[in-house]
């Protein structure tokens, strides 16, 4: 079994391990280690509500939900590849189609990352923490490089946007199941942003969306908001109960466009050094 430990007490990384900026924040306490549990299914926990998260894998490498940080900045992120932990560092990456490169074994080696950063720490800051922890750990080293291709665009519609502004713009941003009747979805989403939506639609919406989408809207308001649906792919679903449905009610749209998008290639890392 491959077992290491890191902790770092540091303020900042030497600048030859960043990507693409001199200097990230880091974590006040972080422990980087490989995984002692080979379940099948990765998972993050120490969330705000207490929840779990579960990242359930697919035909290919896990698929990545969205990370829920706890307000107290504490964090575990158990039994995760190399890669997924990328593609929940790096926001920016659609798709696990936008991570390529590396050593094969980013894809099987499982690893736990538990960290501290102070309370209130921002989701994006926390994002940049473990970006930190893992040039650090395992000297990763990527680079980007554009490429063309067609993505899931987030519109308006004909009819223009039927969203409300949001009555509370300290709540969380998120949207929550509420009570349902399987298959039918019903979500309840606050203090939204657009682009925040685009984001997490491959985790609210499994099945119509595969991948985060662009958000093209042209809001910038944050807002609250409800989607109920059919879960894909479920026998009996009624014609007008589709997520494209959901959308449209919101006067919003999906449609895959042609975009320019930067792909993530990882150029090198270093294998975390088995017990001897």
């Amino acid at each position: 079994m491959r077992v290491a430990v890191l902790i770092i007490f540091a303020v900042t990384l030497p600048t030859q391990n960043f990507a693409f900026q001199a200097q990230r924040p880091v974590f006040e306490v972080v422990l980087v280690r490989s995984s002692a549990e080979h379940s099948s299914a990765a998972r993050i926990s120490e969330t705000a509500a207490g929840e779990i998260v579960q990242i359930q894998p697919t035909n290919g490498p896990a698929a990545v939900a969205e990370p829920v940080f706890s307000t107290t900045g504490a964090m575990r992120l158990q039994n995760m590849t190399l890669r997924t932990l990328i593609l929940l560092a790096y926001k920016d990456i659609p798709g696990d189609d936008f991570l390529t490169g590396g050593p094969g074994w980013l894809n099987s080696d499982l690893f736990d990352l538990v960290a501290k950063a102070p309370v209130n720490t921002p989701n994006d800051t926390q994002r940049l923490m473990i970006q930190s922890a893992l040039a650090d750990s395992f000297h990763l080293k990527m680079h980007q490089e554009p490429k063309a291709t067609r993505v899931p665009t987030l519109l308006v519609g004909k009819g223009g946007a039927k969203l409300q502004k949001t009555a509370d713009p300290a709540a969380i941003s998120r949207c929550v199941r509420v009570a349902g009747t399987t298959p039918a979805r019903h979500l309840s989403c606050t203090n939204m942003t657009m682009a925040r939506l685009a984001d997490v639609l491959p985790n609210i919406a499994t099945g119509y969306v595969t991948q985060k989408a662009v958000d093209q809207t042209g809001l910038t308001d944050a807002f609250d908001f409800k989607l109920d649906f059919m879960v894909a792919g479920r026998p009996g679903t009624e014609p007008g109960s589709s997520f494209s449905d959901a959308l449209d009610a919101l006067g919003l749209k999906l449609e895959e466009q042609k975009q320019m998008v930067r792909v993530q290639v990882v150029d090198g890392a270093e294998r975390l050094p088995a017990e001897k």
